[in-house]
């Protein structure tokens, strides 16, 4: 739950600074691609562990984020 908790305000600001970012896939796309980031970089640095369900609760983080944004 943390994880998808950690992604809704990223995503829920991000429409709303770039206008590029307007479309959920695009939104959803990056809040991705942040999250593959952040877990490579975990990888490298060996200070926490890749794990592909915190890149699936990222992502979904990112989405329900915009889904928010949207409603708002």
């Amino acid at each position: 739950m943390g994880n998808v908790l950690l992604f809704v305000p990223f995503v829920f600001l991000l429409p709303g600074s770039f206008r590029r970012f307007q479309r959920i896939m695009l939104t959803t796309g990056a809040a991705a691609m942040f999250s593959l980031f952040y877990e490579v970089i975990q990888l490298l640095f060996e200070f926490g562990s890749f794990d592909v369900d915190d890149l699936l609760l990222n992502t979904l983080g990112g989405f329900i984020g915009y889904m928010l944004f949207a409603a708002f």
